[in-house]
């Protein structure tokens, strides 16, 4: 493993084990520490997207091994391959594909890339040149309420295409038994999220989800945990985090956060829930189950999409909106000023932050949000916080 890489991960377990209760949590520490570092299932797919829907790989046989953005340290033979108006997220998980270290190239099958921005077409070209088997996925826009056809059939061509990588025929005992995996999954991360967790740590340990390669085991470590946490009280998170991903292991907003006392706060900025498919017909032939999933994903991704929400909600049990914008993302930039608007009409106090996955404006960002956090009267859970601590040094 890269020392860089490396040690990006360890600083990043380091600031979680300052959390309460983080003593519990070792097993998901020991997934981070071995991200990429073990990769010994024969039908391992590289996906550089946490919202592609897994069901279809587990399904083959295959292994889903999501490639993260969120590494900070790009070498230089990876940036001259893109301009610096690039997408960030696709820049860092370019790098971790030709990185000659993790030799990726003689661990995975295929990579999975969606063919969504200039940069993940230029993306194609080069993985191809090295030796990688690509599938292109065509991003649907989500801008219909209704599933157009041409979804489905897009999601049928990957799941044709996989079949034949990895030789085997998707069954409908396989489809069931992984869509009842995924959704246990879903219903942990509820319960994760309703803990007494400090949110840092509840990002933290959804995270490894997406990091494992035992998913019956993380879910079982999941249930232990939440059973030795004390019972939730009600939740002070009023703030609300948006906007462009933070993926793993980037840490600097969630501690700058942290460090102005903002640690129990909503947001969707991190990694997404697993599907629910708790509402499928089990009775349903292959053909027409296969139909429901691939309308369960498009639901999903069209609830969530920028776009087609002309009028963007704010729960009423929201004080402020904080919007991490990455440079480059022009659709989440288009989306905070909509939001901004919609969040002066509701006198909701709104912060957007531009940045990028590197450190070098981590200061200029810290006096913004200080002062942000000072203008919310955060300062005050943050003493407690400070006493907290104190007293368990004491």
């Amino acid at each position: 493993m890269p020392d860089t890489i490396r040690e990006e991960i360890n600083e990043y377990i380091e600031f979680i084990s300052e959390a309460e209760f983080s003593e519990y949590c070792n097993y998901f520490k020991g997934i981070a520490s071995n991200y990429l570092k073990n990769i010994n299932n024969q039908n391992s797919i590289g996906i550089t997207s946490v919202h592609y829907p897994e069901i279809f790989i587990r399904s083959c046989g295959g292994a889903p091994i999501y490639l993260t953005g969120g590494f900070e340290k790009i070498p230089d033979e990876t940036e001259e391959i893109f301009p610096q108006i690039s997408d960030t997220t696709t820049k860092t998980i370019t790098n971790l594909l030709l990185n000659k270290e993790l030799q990726l190239k003689d661990k995975l099958r295929a990579v999975l890339v969606y063919n969504n921005n200039d940069s993940n077409r230029k993306v194609k070209y080069y993985l191809e040149q090295e030796g990688y088997r690509v599938l292109f996925v065509s991003e649907e826009p989500f801008l219909l309420e209704k599933v157009p056809k041409r979804f489905k059939q897009d999601q049928r061509d990957i799941i044709r295409k996989l079949m034949s990588i990895l030789k085997t025929v998707i069954t409908k005992e396989k489809l069931l038994k992984s869509a009842e995996t995924i959704t246990k999954s879903h219903k942990l991360f509820k319960d994760i999220d309703n803990s007494i967790l400090e949110t840092k740590l509840k990002i933290f340990i959804k995270e490894t989800y997406y990091l494992t390669d035992d998913i019956e085991e993380w879910q079982n470590e999941v249930e232990k945990l939440i059973n030795k946490l004390p019972k939730n009280t009600k939740l002070n998170e009023k703030i609300f985090l948006t906007g462009s991903d933070i993926q793993f292991p980037n840490y600097k907003i969630t501690s700058l956060l942290d460090e102005n006392g903002i640690y129990r706060y909503k947001s969707n900025c991190y990694v997404p829930y697993p599907y629910d498919y708790s509402g499928l017909n089990k009775k349903l032939p292959l053909p027409l189950l296969l139909d429901q999933i691939y309308e369960i994903h498009y639901k999903n991704q069209y609830s969530n999409n920028m776009i087609s929400r002309p009028n963007i909600e704010i729960n009423e049990e929201i004080d402020a909106v904080i919007f991490h914008l990455l440079k480059g993302q022009l659709l989440s930039a288009y989306y905070a000023g909509k939001l901004e608007k919609n969040c002066m009409k509701k006198n909701i106090s709104f912060l957007c932050i531009e940045t990028d996955s590197t450190k070098a404006d981590k200061e200029q960002i810290a006096i913004r949000i200080e002062a942000f956090s000072e203008l919310l009267g955060i300062n005050s859970f943050y003493d407690k916080r400070r006493e907290r601590d104190e007293s368990k040094m004491a």
